[in-house]
């Protein structure tokens, strides 16, 4: 099962290609979605704007990020990685299931 992990940023998709450009493996824009390489294990980030469902490449926007860690990611990479991401900008969103109040959830 994956592990899954939300922020937001406020950004264009292009400046991001460029922060991450070390860790990126493949950007598939017609998906808005980057699959990552950080410490040897795979991730992948989908990104998306409320009601709207196409972000253009130069845009600024406040860009909501979905992250879907491999299963056999170590939690030390995942915290390393959330924190490289935090040092960018990205700010962690909230995730509320029923009674669950994490922000972390396995999949």
């Amino acid at each position: 099962m994956a592990i899954e992990s939300f922020f937001m940023i406020e950004t264009s998709f292009s400046d991001l290609r460029e922060k991450l450009k070390e860790e990126i493996v493949r950007v598939d824009k017609e998906y808005d979605e980057m699959t990552i390489s950080y410490h040897g294990f795979f991730s992948w980030m989908y990104f998306y704007k409320e009601g709207e469902a196409y972000i253009e490449e130069e845009e600024k926007a406040k860009l909501l990020v979905n992250i879907k860690h491999e299963s056999a990611t170590p939690p030390s990479v995942i915290t390393a990685f959330k924190e490289k991401l935090l040092s960018l900008g990205f700010c962690e969103r909230k995730i509320f299931d029923n009674e669950d109040s994490t922000n972390t959830s396995t999949i």
